[in-house]
C-alpha cells in the first residue's frame, strides 16, 4: 500500500485530504502543520510520497520542506498543492523543486483520483530523477510573467530593469505586452500598474497564499 505523509497548515484541510485519501486506498502515515513536523514524521514513518501545500505559514514553505524531505529519503515522492493557476507567478523560486516532484494547482482537484495520480506520478517521478513540468496556463513569455510578478511587488519600473539587467524602455515595452494580453488600457483616470497588479491577484487567488 502506498504511504503518504501530508503537510498543511490549515486544520480542516488536513483533516479532509487525510480522509478523503485513506478512503482512496492510501495509508496516511501522518498528517502534519508544520515543517518541522513533517522532517520528523518523515523519519519516522518513510512515506513514500508526501503531499505539501506550498504556503505552510510563517518560517519554510513547502518547496523548502521538499528538499530536506529528499536529503533524508531521495526516493520520496513529492507533490506540491497551490493555489497560482502558473507557477512561473509563485513568489518562491520554483526552480529549486527537487526534480520528479508534481506541482498541482487547487482548483484542478475536481476529485480525489486527481490527488491519487499526482502521488504515483510523484513516485515515479522521484524514482526516475525526472522533472515533471509545471503546468503553464498564461499566455505569457516567461519575461512577462516575471516582470507582471514584480510588479506586484511593488517594484518600480527603474528597479525591474535593474533587476533583469534590461533598460527601462525595455521594460516599458513588456509591460505594455502584458497589458495587451489583458485587454487593458491605459486612461486618464486611471493607473495601469494598479490594473495589471489587480490581474495578477485574480490570478493567484487574490488571497496571499500559495
Amino acid at each position: 500500500m502506498t504511504s503518504i505523509l501530508i503537510v498543511d497548515d490549515s486544520e480542516f484541510a488536513r483533516t479532509l485530504l487525510a480522509g478523503s485519501l485513506s478512503e482512496a486506498g492510501l495509508e496516511v502515515v501522518s498528517a502534519v502543520a508544520t515543517a518541522g513536523e513533517a522532517v520528523l514524521a518523515a523519519r519516522e514513518h518513510q512515506p513514500h510520497s508526501a503531499l505539501l501545500d506550498l504556503n505552510l505559514g510563517p518560517g519554510p514553505n513547502g518547496i523548502d520542506l521538499a528538499q530536506a524531505l529528499r536529503r533524508i529519503d531521495p526516493a520520496v515522492g513529492i507533490v506540491i498543492l497551490t493555489t497560482y493557476e502558473d507557477p512561473r507567478l509563485l513568489p518562491v523560486d520554483t526552480e529549486s523543486l527537487p526534480l520528479g516532484s508534481v506541482y498541482v494547482i487547487k482548483d484542478s482537484v475536481t476529485d480525489i483520483q486527481v490527488l491519487v495520480d499526482a502521488v504515483d506520478r510523484s513516485i515515479d517521478g522521484a524514482s526516475r530523477m525526472r522533472i515533471s513540468d509545471p503546468p503553464t496556463s498564461l499566455e505569457l513569455t516567461d519575461a512577462q510573467a516575471d516582470v507582471l510578478r514584480m510588479i506586484a511587488e511593488g517594484m518600480s519600473n527603474a528597479e525591474i530593469a535593474r533587476r533583469r539587467g534590461v533598460s527601462e524602455r525595455t521594460v516599458e515595452n513588456t509591460i505594455g505586452r502584458i497589458a495587451l494580453r489583458f485587454g487593458l488600457r491605459q486612461s486618464p483616470d486611471s493607473n495601469l500598474r494598479v490594473k495589471l497588479v489587480r490581474a495578477y491577484q485574480s490570478l493567484t487567488a487574490g488571497n496571499g497564499r500559495a
